[in-house]
């Protein structure tokens, strides 16, 4: 049995995958990885290029039925309990992985550490414009130390992972995690609920890259709508976790309804929004959190 299984997760994305998949069969690793294809009925040549890459690659490949269109989180739920190995590496099938030795560095990390149930690293955000910026960040980072631990309150907070494709998972941890989660969420809430198995590492280098692009669901929402659709899903997450963050995320819930309440004032846009280097953005952020600082006081 390998000690990896790298779930490539794909529907209709033939424009990327070939890049996305060079990355994984790059990794350089003193350990076996498999890659289990998890292809959600793709209706393009998606799993014609994969196919043509196993037969280059002369690694093992596993294909997981996909007769029927299960959407995401269904597919999510059924390809993580299909994963045998020690530890799942997610690859979604239009991001990339940039260090070669990516996948060495997570598993010798949690191998040393076993009271850590998953690790991510920082990863860089690109736009369709290409304009990027690297994520997440945080106030008390130790780079000689080299990563970041989290826990459930810096989750529910911020979803500072924000992809799939940044983690590493326990493959035991994963399969914990009930059929109601995936059918209520995506990445964010599995990723809370790994947090109350264990603590998160983030490796403080970027290692991998998180491609947005109008194809995207979230990417075609207007600004004020995502905004809305995270304040409802705090609700939701709050009473999945068992009210364990719950203050957390009230505080993570006031930031959101500052910023939707200036989105449909007009007093910024959704391009202030989505730039990262957005003057406008940081001096509202910097305010939201001065307001909420006054009225805990």
């Amino acid at each position: 049995m390998p000690t990896v299984d790298v779930l490539l997760v794909c529907y209709n994305q033939e424009g990327f995958i070939e890049r996305t998949l060079r990355s994984v069969l790059a990794q350089r690793t003193t350990f076996d990885y498999r890659v289990v294809v998890a292809d959600d009925c793709s209706k393009d040549g998606t799993i014609d290029i994969i196919k043509r890459m196993e037969q280059e690659s002369g690694k093992e490949f596993v294909y997981l039925d996909r007769s029927t269109n299960l959407g995401i989180s269904a597919n999510y739920f059924r390809s993580f309990n299909a994963c045998d190995s020690k530890y799942v590496a997610v690859m979604e099938g239009d991001d990339l992985w940039i260090d070669e030795y990516r996948l060495q560095k997570h598993i010798d990390f949690l191998e040393a550490h076993e009271d850590y149930v998953m690790s991510f690293n920082k990863l860089v955000v690109v736009n369709s414009d290409n304009e990027s910026h690297v994520q997440p960040n945080f106030e008390d980072e130790d780079y000689d130390l080299g990563y970041h631990t989290v826990d459930g309150n810096i989750l529910a907070e911020s979803n500072v992972i924000g992809n799939f494709s940044a983690c590493v998972y326990r493959t035991e941890c994963l399969k914990k995690i009930d059929r109601e989660i995936f059918m209520n969420g995506y990445d964010w809430i599995v990723n809370l609920k790994m947090s109350q198995f264990g603590k998160i590492c983030c490796f403080l280098q970027p290692q991998s890259v998180y491609r947005l692009h109008s194809n995207g669901v979230w990417s075609r929402m207007s600004h004020a709508d995502q905004l809305r659709d995270v304040i409802e899903a705090i609700e939701r997450y709050d009473k999945l976790t068992d009210y364990q963050y719950s203050e957390s995320f009230r505080k993570h819930s006031y930031k959101l309804k500052a910023e939707l309440c200036a989105v449909e004032r007009g007093e910024i846009s959704g391009d202030q929004k989505r730039s990262p280097f957005s003057v406008v953005m940081n001096e509202l952020r910097a305010f939201v959190s001065r307001l909420i600082a006054f009225v805990q006081k």
